[in-house]
């Protein structure tokens, strides 16, 4: 493949239409235009001991972690830009 300098570019065929549509996605929702609002609470009722559940608020406002994350080492996601 030749680019618009007239220099050679080396090229990788895909073969897996699934991962196409994953980057295309990717992609799409990278350079979509939107508006975000975070909220946080920072108040000292976070860290109010939750018997139920063994801990305090604030690690579960978190969320889950995701398949390919680590609950030690991932950034606390935003409410406002959860899926």
């Amino acid at each position: 493949m030749v680019c618009k300098t007239g220099e050679a570019v080396a090229c990788t065929p895909v073969s897996d239409p699934a991962k196409v549509q994953k980057a295309l996605g990717l992609w799409t929702a990278a350079n979509s235009a939107s508006r975000t609002l975070a909220l946080f609470d920072v108040t000292s009722s976070m860290t109010r001991f939750m018997a139920s559940t063994g801990t305090s608020r604030a690690p579960l406002s978190r969320g889950p972690p995701s398949d390919d994350e680590q609950p030690e080492t991932r950034i606390p996601t935003p409410v406002g830009n959860r899926a």
